[in-house]
């Protein structure tokens, strides 16, 4: 593996790569023209940060504060009486909207307006700017369900509501309850929404890459935030090191009560989808590119958690089925495989996401950490392993 990674960096497939495993640190590459990556480099961890916030909503949700199946249209009253967007009249251009007759929960029928062409097209119609705004997220980015809840699947803002929710339940600001009740209790000091705040973290950024279609790389200093931003968005706004997020990745795998109870841990993992929203899941990761985006090989059946997606089936590469990951857009992926006790990381700062260089390396990466996890039979649950990417 790790000649691998040396022949990737030397052809220029990537800008440089981290790996740790098994107690192995080795480091390669570049974080940005005239910076080496190293253990302390900073990520844009975008939507792997909403594995973080799953674990707040679930800290509230044993507190007693919500459940998940209750209307939080009271407490998030920008979602009472939302509408469901169906298309569009052929002849006015005007959108067709219906009344949703079910709840508004914790299971939303919400989608990403950058994903989803029915939003995009939504939002011209309003004149307004596809993507995350730098401020009055609720205002700014609220927009029609897709479906009724419970009845499809789509990639989407849930999470970010249900951060907003945890900052009216606890009275206090989605940055400051994450490190008081999952930053404080596993030792985390490198991880903000805010980088504003925290130039110690700010100076360690990663620059960020941009693959063309021949294949060549280039420096870029597109963003995938405004910085700096108002609000701490609970599903796509964290900065941090690997090696932070990968504490809390380890924590989800031994089922650390720092955390969670053993029973809020398995109901963090297990699959949530009804009928109608798995057959909606799995069709969507029929798609290629959104199949590899999600790091799932194409025909592999899906079911999904409050954490990420689950692969029923398991992959080539060792991963046992109900294993849960989810990943990140410059193509971060991370893993949790509580049946085998392994987990892992690769983390890049690449676009687009879903890049075919880093998808493979992904999954050569994760094949070689079962390879060498069934060849030390002294492994133990809670051993993990890491890769880091830029």
């Amino acid at each position: 593996m790790e000649q691998l990674y040396e022949e990737a960096c030397k052809n220029g497939d990537i800008r440089g790569a981290l790996a740790e495993s098994f107690r192995f640190q080795k480091a390669f590459g570049r974080s940005s023209p005239d910076k080496l990556l190293t253990l302390d480099s900073t990520f844009r961890i975008a939507s792997c940060s909403k594995l973080i916030t799953s674990i707040a909503v679930m800290q509230c949700v044993e507190q007693g504060l919500v459940k998940l199946d209750e209307d939080v249209s009271p407490i998030l009253h920008e979602l009472k009486g939302i509408q469901i967007l169906e298309g569009f009249n052929s002849v006015s251009g005007d959108p067709v909207l219906r009344r949703s007759d079910a709840n508004i929960t914790l299971r939303s029928g919400l989608g990403y307006d950058l994903f989803v062409p029915l939003l995009q097209q939504w939002r011209a119609y309003h004149h307004e700017n596809v993507g995350i705004p730098a401020s009055d997220f609720t205002r700014a980015y609220f927009l029609p369900l897709l479906f009724e809840p419970g009845q499809g699947w789509e990639y989407g803002p849930g999470i970010e509501w249900a951060g907003i929710l945890i900052e009216r339940l606890t009275g206090t600001n989605l940055q400051q309850y994450i490190q008081e009740n999952i930053g404080e209790p596993l030792g985390l000091r490198n991880m903000t929404f805010h980088l504003e705040e925290r130039p110690d973290i700010r100076q360690n950024l990663c620059h960020t890459s941009y693959r063309h279609a021949g294949g060549e790389l280039d420096w870029t200093t597109e963003e995938i935030l405004p910085d700096p931003i108002k609000e701490s968005l609970g599903g796509v706004g964290i900065y941090s090191t690997a090696l932070d997020y990968f504490a809390v990745l380890e924590a989800v795998l031994v089922g650390d009560e720092r955390l969670l109870s053993g029973p809020a841990t398995i109901d963090l993992l297990k699959p949530q989808l009804s009928s109608m929203s798995r057959q909606a899941l799995n069709k969507i990761v029929q798609d290629l590119d959104r199949a590899t985006g999600f790091g799932i090989p194409p025909g592999i059946e899906v079911d999904h958690s409050l954490a990420g997606i689950i692969n029923v089936n398991s992959l080539d590469t060792g991963r046992r089925g109900g294993s849960v990951s989810w990943g990140g857009y410059p193509n971060l992926k991370w893993w949790v495989d509580r049946n085998a006790g392994l987990c892992g990381l690769y983390a890049s700062q690449l676009h687009p996401p879903g890049d075919a260089k880093s998808v493979e390396l992904y999954f050569r990466f994760q094949a070689e950490m079962y390879k060498r996890l069934h060849s030390t039979r002294g492994v133990e649950m809670g051993l993990g392993e890491q890769s880091y990417h830029s």
